[in-house]
């Protein structure tokens, strides 16, 4: 659809590697900013970890690595191009965020933002002082989104983490908490909340989104990521191609140009500045100055460049940066022939309508025991927290068939062998199945027509931070990284690829470049 002819003639003001959602949020205001713009992308289709397939029978929708958008109400790029008329639809479910107990005890169910009572009422089942400590975070930081923008969508810098640290203890001080910033996420949560239900909820929440439990400093970071994001999350009507598509669409009509199924395999520089780059089967494709790459940084830094052009500090710190080992995301799949019915049911019907539902998690304990296994390397009987996105658009699967999907937190795809890779892979959907029975006795063998797990990827998961522009530039004149290891890092939100139109604009002087309303 977007595999257009380019002319190999033609020198791009500015070349963009990867057509995921950072570099297409990258072309288009480059694009606009008055750049020909040019994205390459390796794979047949844009998107990249946001994107949807159909590995099994036709019409079972699968999202294997982003499935919403949780960012959607900051998100510039939404406004600026008006990407609903290109495509992009968007639900976002009343119950949110569920945990359900074996023994059938009854659930807890986060609802919207604007639902909020219902969210404490679920919560007050266990503890109304809990439920009280929830709502005066939330109310708190559901006015958040202007302040949340500043910070994403601009370099980073000191003045605004200053202010966050501020707004955040503010609302920690109205909850009863003094002196947050230098504690861990665990901490906060155990002061916080008194009930084993709810703080296990908490946990799985915060490492959901990244904040290590045992982390220092995780405690500002819990409440200024998963709370504020808590009760925000959106589904792309159709799955997450529909917004890589919307951004791709976007961008062609503004006058991108795409070449697809072509890997880059080297950068050409000359005389210190970035002039092109190498594409077996298309060769040299040249440019005027601009480089961009979404890649991994050590993929665009130690691969893709030859490291003489790098200064010792950055060589040295991006080699031991592609040295890290960290815990990773597999993603299990199930096409259905009916959704889910929890056993929690009984108390609230509205846990079988949850849009991300946590399984496996009886309390906080186990569950603690579970994250910190995983993160040493571990493999532990299977948990996670399940989406349905079926309940809410039906358009992802057959009629009256369903479609269900996991993320599952997993030792670092070098913990195993292939082989073992391989054994994980023939076992994990019936022993993850075997789980989810304990909660919703309908999720027998007879109720799948088809299940995948797919082993985590090595890809970046981690944010290489520095301050202010120098977190995009590389050192080489007119080259520039806006993947998931720099500012704000990993998400379907564009953030990364949009500071990078900011400090190249910055760097070009591109005055006429229009910004967003929030901006």
């Amino acid at each position: 659809m977007y595999a257009h002819f380019i002319s190999f003639m033609q020198v791009y003001d500015s070349i963009v590697i990867g057509a995921g959602v950072n570099g297409l949020t990258l072309a288009l205001y480059l694009q606009r900013a008055g750049l020909k713009t040019l994205v390459v992308e390796a794979e047949s289709e844009v998107g990249g970890l946001a994107r949807t397939e159909e590995p099994f029978q036709n019409g079972f929708k699968h999202n294997p690595h982003a499935n919403y958008l949780c960012y959607y109400d900051v998100m510039p790029m939404v406004k600026d191009f008006d990407l609903q008329s290109f495509g992009l639809k968007t639900i976002q479910p009343e119950a949110q965020h569920g945990i359900c107990f074996a023994d059938g005890r009854p659930p807890i169910v986060l609802h919207r933002n604007d639902m909020l009572e219902k969210s404490i009422s679920s919560l007050s089942q266990y503890s109304e002082r809990d439920a009280k400590t929830y709502a005066i975070l939330k109310r708190g930081l559901n006015k958040f989104d202007q302040l949340v923008h500043d910070g994403m969508y601009k370099t980073a810098n000191p003045d605004w983490f200053a202010r966050q640290r501020s707004a955040l203890s503010s609302i920690c001080t109205e909850a009863g908490i003094n002196n947050v910033g230098s504690g861990t996420a665990l901490s906060l949560i155990d002061t916080l909340f008194e009930t084993d239900e709810i703080r296990t909820l908490m946990y799985q929440l915060a490492e959901e989104f990244g904040v290590q439990l045992d982390e220092v400093g995780g405690d500002l970071s819990f409440v200024g990521v998963p709370l504020w994001l808590a009760g925000q999350w959106r589904l792309p009507v159709g799955g997450m191609q529909s917004f890589s598509d919307a951004l791709a669409a976007a961008a062609k009509s503004m006058g991108v140009d795409f070449l697809l199924d072509a890997k880059v395999s080297r950068l050409i520089i000359e005389r210190s500045r970035v002039k092109g780059l190498f594409v077996p089967g298309h060769g040299k494709i040249r440019t005027k100055g601009i480089v961009a790459s979404t890649a991994g940084l050590a993929t665009t830094l130690l691969e893709l460049l030859d490291t003489k052009h790098l200064t010792d500090e950055t060589r040295t710190r991006t080699k031991k940066f592609a040295k890290q080992r960290y815990d990773s995301l597999g993603s299990v799949t199930y096409c259905l022939h009916d959704a889910p019915e929890y056993k929690s049911a009984r108390w609230d019907s509205s846990i079988n309508q949850c849009f991300h539902t946590m399984i496996g998690f009886d309390n906080a304990e186990e569950t603690l025991a579970y994250l910190r296994d995983t993160r040493h390397g571990l493999l532990t009987s299977p948990r996670a927290a399940a989406r349905v996105n079926t309940l809410w658009d039906p358009s992802q699967a057959p009629p009256q068939k369903h479609v269900a999907s996991a993320d599952v937190f997993l030792p670092h795809s070098s913990a195993f062998t292939a082989e073992r890779w391989d054994e994980i892979n023939n076992t994990f959907t019936n022993k993850f199945l075997k789980t989810w029975r304990t909660v919703a006795p309908n999720m027998t063998e007879a109720n799948v027509i088809a299940s995948s797990f797919n082993n985590p990827g090595d890809y970046e998961r981690q944010m290489l931070f520095q301050l202010g522009h120098e977190q995009y530039r590389t050192g080489v004149r007119g080259l520039y990284v806006c993947g998931v290891s720099t500012y704000p890092g990993g998400g379907a939100h564009g953030a990364c690829g949009y500071n990078a139109s900011q400090v190249i604009s910055d760097d070009l002087d591109l005055t006429k470049r229009r910004v967003s309303p929030l901006g």
